[in-house]
């Protein structure tokens, strides 16, 4: 019994961070086929900090624009809008009366995107997390994985794997859109149970360390 439990809880860690490294990581490029100045500035530090070597976890403190891409990549695509929970037992909540095992949907969409809280959150700005000195700063209301005890279990490995796959293609690969301009890119979510990311067409060019473009395939 405690062996199954066990398998399940690994086959749900893997299984959520998989997911939702994939999903994230197509909104990325999306992303940055919209914003090349910020793909620009990723692909400097990846060049400054790694250079030709292979990207470590260990890294990620010393990218504070890479780390910051990230977030307001999970903040604004927002692919988990909602979890489902329950009460265990009989809540008052703002005047009303939940009894134990009632259902709860909190609106994670709407603490990520609330306009009393973020500036601008229509707007995709990773500045939003760095600080006055240039800093990563972590902002306690950008909550893609949910918070508490029943905070997604393939959070750890999704964050690192985000790091590590972004950092490690545009290591060598620079993404690009065929439209005419950038800015005719479509970021915006498809809604849904789950937020998707809108059907986009990319260049991908082959890159040199110093951000010298080679084949396009």
């Amino acid at each position: 019994h405690g062996e199954g439990n066990i398998q399940r809880t690994v086959m749900d860690l893997f299984g959520a961070g998989s997911e939702t490294t994939s999903s994230v990581l197509t909104f990325a490029f999306n992303y940055l086929t919209r914003y090349p100045d910020m793909q620009e500035k990723i692909q400097a530090e990846i060049d400054t900090v790694l250079g030709s070597r292979m990207p470590l976890i260990e890294d990620r403190p010393h990218m504070p624009y890479t780390d910051a891409f990230i977030h307001e990549v999970l903040r604004h695509s927002c692919i988990i809008y909602t979890t489902p929970h329950a009460t265990t037992e009989e809540v008052q909540f703002h005047g009303h009366t939940l009894p134990a095992g009632t259902s709860v949907y909190a609106n994670v969409s709407w603490i990520m995107n609330d306009p009393e809280y973020w500036h601008n959150p229509e707007q995709f700005n990773p500045e939003r997390f760095i600080d006055e000195s240039g800093q990563f700063r972590k902002d306690e209301r950008c909550i893609p994985f949910l918070v508490g005890k029943r905070y997604c279990l393939g959070q750890q490995l999704a964050q690192h794997e985000l790091f590590l796959f972004l950092t490690g293609l545009l290591q060598g690969l620079s993404f690009s859109t065929p439209l005419q301009d950038p800015s005719m890119v479509n970021i915006q979510p498809v809604v849904g149970f789950m937020h998707s990311c809108p059907n986009y067409n990319v260049i991908i060019q082959k890159r040199t360390c110093g951000g010298n473009l080679l084949d396009t395939f």
